[in-house]
């Protein structure tokens, strides 16, 4: 007899074009053979409202994907009634679990929606036990541990490891120095400087989205390398409270005169829809008729992260460790791109030496790693063993297959 499906609701918003992982997680639930899923974008709010409340009694799971509350809690609070008018169980993935400067989509704003809505589940990106500790207030919710996976379908081998025409290339967004860390920004900045007549490396650092590849440019441009370099992606000092970054930023207020955000709801509101160039002329605008700067992440990208370290990190006691694997290491797995990182758990899915080529913090073992990457055999063999691995075990079917389990 065939099993029903399980009559699935899967809420989004579109970000932009840049941001892959997005897609893959919608194509993921989209496509699952065990579910029913109806897919509704959160900012089309009239049509979405609509066909949650004529159906909210039927979906069997709901589920919130990292789109509806990584960047901007806002849209998703139009939601809460209807939300709490479920009859089915609720997964909310949680996007961007970092301590953002900005305020709405930090950690402590999260967790308070959360406890507005009451989800059964909460599917973590970061270390469970790390998790479990920063959720511990969402009493009606069971963490798990439900990090990005492979999206064979986009991110797939194309040319041969040997005829990439790029040995090292990456593009990536800097971190910011109220993170508390530089590994990212190390790591771009060494192999950025690193003259070497015998590789080709083309390292392009950005600030947010600027610059980065589309979801279909991204894998041709990993097709295009040999190899790649990228770091644990998140932080060493995740707060639930945000305490730290708060601090930070009441420094630097007071000292610099950064204008807080609120000031321009506009932005705020529209700030995923306005184009780059705009949103760059606003901002000088402000600082042309105030004297002071617009507080976005971005701005912060400007302060020196010695002092920042100094003030606020140097003698940080008992840090959580909020390190995770992001979804770009599965896109150059995907595509059998050779991965030179920092050693790290990576959820405990990768394995230094087997699946990636170690680089020490300090680069004193650059000459070794430099070999091993230049080794054809070695580098192909990395590869190939760690795509059949992944392919095998970490996809987002393996995911989602993990959260049924639970269901």
């Amino acid at each position: 007899m065939k099993e029903s499906k399980i009559k699935t609701l899967v809420l989004y918003s579109y970000i932009n074009e840049t941001l892959a992982y997005l897609f893959d997680w919608q194509d993921a639930f989209e496509q699952h053979p065990a579910l029913d899923s109806t897919l509704l974008d959160i900012n089309q709010i009239a049509e979405s409202q609509k066909t949650i409340k004529a159906n909210i009694q039927d979906y069997e799971l709901i589920v919130l994907l990292h789109s509806t509350n990584g960047f901007s809690l806002g849209t998703l609070k139009k939601y809460k009634k209807l939300l709490n008018q479920r009859t089915g169980k609720l997964v909310i993935f949680i996007g961007e679990e970092l301590n953002y400067a900005q305020k709405g989509i930090r950690m402590q704003d999260k967790i308070n929606f959360m406890k507005e809505i009451n989800p059964d589940f909460i599917a973590t990106m970061l270390l469970v036990d790390t998790a479990r500790k920063i959720y511990e207030d969402v009493t009606s919710a069971t963490v798990l541990g439900i990090p990005h996976a492979l999206n064979p379908k986009r991110f797939y081998p194309t040319t041969p490891n040997n005829e990439r025409s790029i040995d090292i290339g990456t593009t990536s967004h800097r971190y910011w120095p109220f993170l508390g860390d530089q590994e990212r920004n190390n790591i771009m900045e060494f192999f950025s400087s690193l003259n070497r007549d015998d590789l080709k490396i083309q390292i392009k650092a950005s600030q947010g989205v600027q610059g980065r590849y589309s979801v279909d440019s991204w894998p041709k441009f990993l097709n295009s390398c040999k190899g790649t370099v990228a770091t644990e992606a998140g932080g060493y000092y995740l707060e639930k409270d945000d305490r730290t970054v708060t601090n930070i930023t009441k420094h630097f207020q007071k000292q610099q005169g950064i204008v807080k955000r609120n000031i321009m709801p506009l932005i705020e509101k529209y700030k995923n829809k306005i184009p780059v160039p705009i949103s760059v002329k606003i901002q000088k605008l402000v600082k042309k008729m105030t004297g002071k700067r617009v507080s976005y992440n971005d701005t912060y990208y400007d302060l020196d992260f010695n002092e920042i370290y100094e003030l606020f990190f140097k003698n940080y006691q008992n840090p959580l460790n909020g390190k995770t694997i992001s979804s770009r290491h599965f896109d150059a797995i995907g595509t059998k791109t050779c991965q030179i990182m920092f050693d790290g758990r990576f959820n405990d899915i990768l394995v230094s030496g087997k699946h990636y080529i170690a680089l020490k913090r300090d680069f004193s073992n650059i000459k070794q790693v430099l070999e091993q990457f230049k080794d054809d055999e070695y580098r192909n063999n990395l590869v190939d063993e760690t795509y059949e691995f992944v392919r095998d075990n970490h996809t987002h079917v393996h995911r989602i297959e993990e959260l049924l389990s639970h269901i």
